[in-house]
């Protein structure tokens, strides 16, 4: 299953974008959205899940 990312700072979630197909961190899911657009169902799929990703370090 992938990740699950959420960085709504445009210039961080293309950085962790980034990351992931460089393999870096593990596969998974760029969510740009606020987390308060997020909601439970959103991530039922998900085994790990990040918030205020940043850059991914």
């Amino acid at each position: 299953m992938p990740a699950y990312y959420n960085e709504i700072d445009t210039y961080a979630a293309q950085w962790l974008s980034n990351l992931i197909t460089a393999g870096h961190i593990t596969d998974g899911d760029v969510d740009e959205r606020s987390i308060k657009d997020v909601k439970p169902d959103d991530l039922k799929q998900y085994t790990q899940c990040h918030f205020f990703a940043g850059i991914g370090v």
